[in-house]
């Protein structure tokens, strides 16, 4: 049997080991109740952003039933125009009415497809402009020269 004092040493050793697992487990313990706060703040969270996107889901599909029954009523409508209808179409007549020449460059292009069109008439009107509260009308000669300069036919509306 060993002696008593080698006890001594061990229960020592014992009593050191002890203080340094209470310490650890005393910090896991810690450590274990912050992450247990956050997943409470964290659980909150989820439940309100699962709340919202069910309020947003809901308006979605109120939406969606909305709108598809909106597309319902144009295609009827499409589909009674074109019982309705004959399949000569008359021809619509577009008047451009430039007053603003720099301003005509925009319109170019869709006065050219109109043109190419055969249920489109496109007219262009050259007009006089008035700016700065001038009180005269002028420079249709201005807007006429660069349509004419641009290939554009056009009727002029000037003040005589």
């Amino acid at each position: 049997m060993p002696a008593p004092w080698r006890y001594l040493g061990t229960l020592r050793s014992l009593a050191h080991r002890v203080v340094h697992i209470d310490e650890t487990t005393s910090a896991a313990y810690a450590r274990a109740e912050r992450h247990e706060a956050e997943l409470a703040g964290l659980v909150r969270e989820v439940a309100r952003l699962s709340e919202n996107l069910s309020r947003v889901e809901k308006d979605r599909a109120a939406r969606a039933r909305d709108l598809s029954s909106a597309l319902d009523e144009v295609r009827d409508s499409v589909h009674l125009l074109a019982r309705r209808g004959t399949l000569e179409r008359a021809t619509t007549r577009v008047v451009f009415l430039v007053h603003h020449i720099e301003a005509w460059d925009s319109y170019d292009e869709l006065y050219r497809l109109m043109s190419d069109a055969p249920d489109f008439d496109p007219v262009v009107v050259s007009l006089p402009r008035n700016f700065a509260d001038s009180g005269t009308l002028r420079d249709e000669d201005v807007v006429h020269d660069g349509l004419t300069e641009r290939g554009v036919g056009h009727v002029r509306a000037s003040v005589g």
